[in-house]
C-alpha cells in the first residue's frame, strides 16, 4: 500500500477506480476532472501560491454543476483556517465529485 494519502489506487476494479471513466455519463467532463485532480496531486508536491490554487479552481468550476461547486469549496467544520490546508482540502472534494460521478458515494 503506497504511503501517500493522495494516492488513487489503480489496482482497484474499474468500478471503484476513479482513473477509469464511468461507463455511462459525461466521460469527456469526467476525464477533464480526473485531469484537473491529477494536476492538483502534482501541484500538491510542491508549495502551492494563493494565485496557484485560484487559478485551478477557476478552471474547475468550469467543468462543475453548482452542487459540485459547493462541494468543491466545502470545509471541514472547524474555526482554525490554514491556507496551507486548502489543496488537500480541494484534492479530497473533487475526488468525492469523482466518486459520485461513477455512481459511488464517497
Amino acid at each position: 500500500m503506497s504511503s501517500d494519502p493522495h494516492d488513487v489506487a489503480p489496482q482497484l476494479p474499474d468500478r471503484l477506480n476513479i482513473l477509469k471513466s464511468p461507463v455511462s455519463g459525461d466521460k469527456e467532463g469526467y476525464e477533464r476532472l480526473l485531469s484537473l485532480l491529477l494536476e492538483l496531486k502534482a501541484m500538491m508536491r510542491q508549495k502551492i501560491s494563493p494565485a496557484t490554487l485560484r487559478e485551478w479552481e477557476g478552471r474547475a468550476r468550469l467543468s462543475l454543476d453548482s452542487n459540485e461547486v459547493d462541494l468543491l469549496f466545502a470545509r471541514p467544520d472547524h474555526d482554525d483556517f490554514d491556507m496551507s490546508a486548502l489543496p488537500g482540502e480541494r484534492y479530497e472534494n473533487l475526488r468525492r465529485i469523482l466518486l459520485r460521478r461513477k455512481g459511488l458515494s464517497a
